[in-house]
């Protein structure tokens, strides 16, 4: 009787350490979760020669897939509307004076994940390339004595509308059952000039930098 009760015991083990193993994601088993994302942006123009800039705040909301194929290692593939550009400022303006430039992208960024898991928590870093494009330009402005050169500037088309740069930033995540939710903490620099850059033109470099910080809810569905 005791021979047939360690025998329960040890199969019921190996049962519990197989299906442990069989749960942690790896290159044949892996785990693929998805979901949505939304969240704030903050965003800046870096330009040469340089402008006086304030905050220019925006949001960016889509779907989002990871597919984790190792302990500490998973990639993950974005699609979002993002909302960002710049905002000017006028500090020795007379009149008061504003200007802001909205562009409205879509946004692919593919990135990859290593981390550290503690029990249900995870903390790591992404980092990837990232590809998108801008389909719309809204502009925003009040007061008339802007000065020449930013009445050019503003006329400017906007010719970079293919966007393209890096992105990484440190995550934390913490998952329960088949559910997941992270905050993302993330900064974008685009290696596209946003205005022409040519030799006889009026700026030499038009790129974007942009902070966001995001919250996403992913489930397991493999």
């Amino acid at each position: 009787m005791k021979k047939i009760y360690l025998l329960v015991v040890a199969l019921f083990f190996c049962c519990s350490m197989q299906a442990q193993k069989m749960d942690t994601p790896s290159f044949y088993h892996p785990a693929i979760h998805v979901g949505g994302r939304v969240g704030a942006s903050v965003s800046f123009l870096d330009i040469r020669p340089s402008i006086n800039q304030g905050v220019h705040v925006g949001g960016l909301a889509g779907i989002t897939a990871q597919l984790e194929n190792g302990p500490y290692a998973a990639t993950e593939l974005s699609v979002m509307y993002a909302l960002r550009g710049w905002t000017e400022t006028y500090p020795e303006a007379e009149a008061p004076l504003s200007y802001s430039c909205y562009l409205h992208c879509i946004n692919i960024p593919l990135m990859m994940a290593l981390y550290y898991p503690i029990g249900g928590f995870r903390m790591g870093i992404k980092a990837g390339p990232s590809i998108g494009a801008i389909f719309a330009v809204q502009q925003v402005s009040s007061g008339e004595s802007f000065p020449e050169e930013d009445i050019q500037r503003h006329a400017l088309p906007i010719k970079g509308r293919f966007a393209w740069g890096v992105a990484a930033g440190p995550y934390f995540s913490y998952s329960f059952g088949k559910h997941r939710i992270e905050l993302d903490a993330r900064a974008y620099y685009s290696f596209n000039n946003l205005f022409s850059a040519r030799l006889d033109d009026m700026y030499a470099r038009s790129a974007e930098f942009v902070a966001e910080l995001t919250l996403s809810y992913l489930f397991r569905v493999f």
